[in-house]
């Protein structure tokens, strides 16, 4: 039998959906900055206050920022999900009985992480576009509740799944 404590099991068909999810989130950022990038004025809002109002201001290149840091997101949780799975962190007791599925549970954690925090980075993006063609508002006041909630009702779906099969 294998020892998922060493070995991390094979991706599980959720976690290679949230995968494609991700990267297909990310194509399309990185298409939408490269099709508005022209289009835009030099200056345009980089930086939103809590209400959601944009209140600084900077160069359009920031467009080409939001995809870049989510490439390097989606690479480091594909390095880490490689890793060995007994250097991860877990809120049970990693066991031989229990690895495979807590391992296959954490993983898929990060993916729907980085499918959450794609969408939500898109949605800046798509803001920042709007608001410098000329758009008004800014990111809404529910935001940052928004975004909140979406984060850590996957940790707390996660927490309550590993709990489930400790």
């Amino acid at each position: 039998m294998t020892d998922y404590r060493e070995v991390p099991p094979p991706s599980t068909p959720l976690e290679k959906q949230l995968k494609t999810l991700s990267l297909v989130i990310l194509g399309v950022m990185i298409i939408y900055s490269i099709t508005n990038f022209t289009s835009l004025p030099d200056e345009i809002p980089i930086h939103f206050n809590a209400k959601g109002e944009a209140d600084g201001w900077g160069t359009k290149n920031i467009l080409f920022f939001i995809p870049g840091v989510c490439a390097f997101l989606f690479l480091m949780m594909h390095f880490i999900g490689n890793l060995k799975p007994k250097t991860y962190n877990f809120p049970v007791k990693l066991t031989e009985d229990n690895a495979k599925k807590q391992v296959e549970l954490a993983r898929e954690m990060m993916q729907g992480l980085n499918v959450v925090i794609f969408g939500l980075m898109f949605y800046i993006l798509w803001r920042m576009v709007d608001l410098a063609a000329g758009g008004s508002g800014g990111l809404g006041t529910f935001f940052m509740i928004v975004f909140l909630l979406a984060i850590f009702g996957v940790i707390g779906y996660y927490m309550r799944l590993a709990q489930k099969y400790a």
